[in-house]
């Protein structure tokens, strides 16, 4: 359940959360619907913290019955027993009213791609676009506050979880008339919207298609409407807003 890993991501900057939650907790609700599974390097990406000691917590949640693991290939998956589920549970509840309490905002736009073809911004040629069947690569949820927002997603074609944090004032351009995917044979329905941030040193894009969910919540205080307006009237106009 993609929901409870963007509450797990705004705990780490909760004074009661980290108060009343600790990172068993944490891990324990980042597992919440993953019936496959997860990676600790998945589980990195939510919690943060050090690869290392998330193992040692997983090895301590598996000597208490509340995950499992299970190997595949070199990989190693986590998931919960029905004892961490419903730990799992009880404390994904106690973080959301936490949340509450604190007065943390945040919006949801449920059923949202992330397409991942960076290579796109060095190819202008419509040959070479013709020849690229788009890819909805990771399928998820943007969530915003009122600094930045996140991308938390599944990899479609594999058990792969990926999370990308961009603080507003990082963006430099926002395109949501971008179109080179309209030049290819195989074209989407929906164009995506192209975000170009900047990543340490350099700038980096990715092509963003959030869902037409006809539920207008993503609220007025979303992605800094007075710096980025265009973003949000696109997501505006795509959740029924």
């Amino acid at each position: 359940m993609i929901f409870t890993k963007g509450l797990v991501v705004l705990a780490q900057n909760s004074k009661l959360c980290n108060e009343f939650l600790n990172k068993n907790h944490l891990i324990l609700i980042s597992l919440i619907g993953e019936k496959l599974g997860l990676r600790v390097t998945d589980i990195h990406q939510v919690v943060q913290g050090n690869k290392s000691w998330i193992s040692n917590i997983l090895f301590k949640l598996e000597s208490n019955g509340l995950v499992s693991r299970k190997k595949n290939g070199r990989e190693v998956f986590y998931k919960l027993t029905e004892k961490g589920e419903k730990l799992s549970f009880l404390a994904s509840k106690i973080l959301e009213k936490l949340l509450i309490q604190e007065g943390i905002e945040y919006n949801i736009i449920e059923n949202s791609y992330w397409i991942y073809k960076e290579e796109l911004e060095d190819k202008n040629s419509s040959d070479y676009l013709s020849n690229i069947r788009p890819v909805h690569e990771y399928e998820g949820e943007v969530l915003s506050t009122s600094n930045y927002f996140i991308f938390i997603g599944k990899s479609i074609s594999r058990n792969k979880l990926i999370l990308i944090k961009i603080n507003f004032d990082k963006i430099k351009e926002i395109d949501y008339e971008f179109d080179e995917f309209y030049k290819r044979r195989f074209a989407i329905t929906q164009k995506p919207i192209k975000i170009t941030f900047q990543n340490q040193f350099n700038f980096h894009s990715i092509y963003l298609i959030t869902n037409w969910t006809k539920s207008p919540i993503f609220l007025k205080s979303a992605i800094s409407i007075r710096k980025h307006k265009k973003l949000h009237e696109f997501l505006l106009k795509n959740t029924g807003g």
